[in-house]
């Protein structure tokens, strides 16, 4: 199931000039997608120093290609590829939301909690999920 993610001004501006620059491959395969392990509640305000890194064993941030941002219904908007994650212990690891960071990790580009908290357990240790990222607010 896709997650949407709600882009940060930043990351909305990212894909609005990537979507009027079809030359432009914003955000491109140079993002980053984690996963956020501490229980908080995404807002219009958050910033990356806000979210956790999972840190489960066997975690590593997604680097998935993306479409090129394109106006879909007039919004700039991002798919990935599928982005999946898999713990390696026999100890339950949860996380509760998803967020998508340049390769530096300095500009949180956009971010969402799960419906529910996930748990990654030895009978279910696998986690997949498409991005979209788009660029309005659900606030």
């Amino acid at each position: 199931m896709p997650v949407n993610l709600i882009a940060t001004t930043e990351g909305a501006l990212m894909l609005l000039a990537s979507a009027q620059d079809w030359q432009q491959s914003v955000p491109g395969n140079a993002w980053r997608v984690g996963l956020f392990a501490n229980n908080y509640t995404i807002i219009d305000a958050t910033v990356l120093g806000d979210l956790t890194p999972a840190s489960f064993p066997g975690y590593a941030y997604a680097s998935p290609n993306w479409t090129n941002a394109a106006l879909v219904g007039g919004v700039p908007t991002c798919i990935s590829d599928v982005c999946s994650w898999t713990q390696t212990s026999s100890f339950p690891s949860t996380f509760y939301g998803i967020y998508v960071a340049d390769a530096g990790f300095s500009k949180l580009a956009g971010a969402a909690n799960t419906p529910s908290p996930v748990t990654l357990t030895s009978g279910q240790p696998s986690w997949s999920t498409v991005v979209n990222l788009t660029a309005i607010s659900q606030y």
